[in-house]
């Protein structure tokens, strides 16, 4: 069915008219256990104490450089962003990975090192951090990466 109206307009409807479709709630399987799915949240969790405490530090860290900050929830990492993404992490059982935009650091320790280019990935400087004494260096690196987006 359609409605001509003026000036060549015109309403298309829908005859069958399709279901909406919820991308709210996941689509499961019933095969599938529901206890086996992983939450982002659950990365983190599976990480050791000194891993997570590590992680939540930097989380909020990052998200005190500026109100505007969004983080996103990816199935893999958390990523940061204001304009453009500036930093994500990836939650491991014993290191998080972060990535950076591919700019030129200030690294006197020559922690970053760089991505492949055959991997076509946007943030293309990577660091690894394993203890406490890596939260300052990152965070000097992260809003490094964060001032090349405003």
């Amino acid at each position: 069915k359609y409605r001509n109206y003026e000036n060549g307009i015109f309403h298309l409807d829908f005859i069958n008219k399709p279901e909406p479709i919820d991308h709210k709630t996941p689509k499961t399987n019933a095969s599938v256990d529901s206890e086996k799915i992983i939450t982002h949240l659950d990365a983190v969790e599976r990480a050791n104490p000194e891993i997570k405490e590590i992680f939540h530090e930097i989380r909020g860290r990052i998200m005190q450089l500026d109100d505007k900050i969004v983080e996103k929830l990816n199935l893999n990492y958390y990523a940061y962003r204001v304009s453009k993404n500036f930093a994500e992490l990836q939650v491991g059982k014993t290191q998080i990975i972060l990535f950076l935009r591919p700019i030129d650091f200030i690294d006197p320790l020559k922690k970053v090192t760089k991505v492949p280019d055959s991997y076509n990935w946007t943030m293309t400087s990577k660091v690894i951090l394993r203890n406490f004494d890596d939260i300052q260096y990152a965070l000097d690196l992260i809003e490094q990466s964060y001032k090349e987006t405003i």
